[in-house]
């Protein structure tokens, strides 16, 4: 019982989600949703790449 609890307490324990990571998922869901790629990682990776250009010229 002392194990189900411990795990039961473990799962109960919120995670802290970066600032900004909800809205970069947000975009990439989006573009997905949008565009329908046929290769998600392979459209997900240039999308983080496109955004780096922008932000890093």
């Amino acid at each position: 019982m002392v194990d189900r609890r411990m795990a039961y307490e473990a799962y109960r324990k919120r995670t802290e989600i970066p600032r900004g990571l909800d809205y970069l998922a947000d975009r990439l869901v989006r573009a997905v949703i949008r565009v329908q790629p046929k290769n998600i990682h392979e459209f997900a990776a240039q999308f983080f790449d496109g955004l780096l250009r922008q932000r890093d010229p």
